[in-house]
């Protein structure tokens, strides 16, 4: 029998694959669209350094720290 805590941990990891499709989809969307390695917030593309380590980032370094400060102020 599977327990209470083997479920949680098996829907937290089909929660993160499912929202890891989703960013690859958005990703693709970005390319076909053009607008892929453009930062979501300003606008200003994303470097190239960034893109490179995390070919799903929407956010450029700068706004990446931002949005970071601001989470953990919640």
């Amino acid at each position: 029998p599977v327990t209470i805590e083997q479920h949680e941990r098996v829907q937290t990891q089909v929660e993160a694959q499912k929202n890891m499709i989703e960013k690859i989809n958005l990703a693709l969307e970005k390319i076909k669209s053009g607008s892929y390695g453009v930062c979501e917030v300003c606008g200003k593309e994303i470097e190239e350094s960034r893109i490179s380590v995390m070919p799903l980032a929407a956010l450029c370094l700068e706004d990446e720290k931002e949005n970071a400060k601001r989470s953990k102020k919640i």
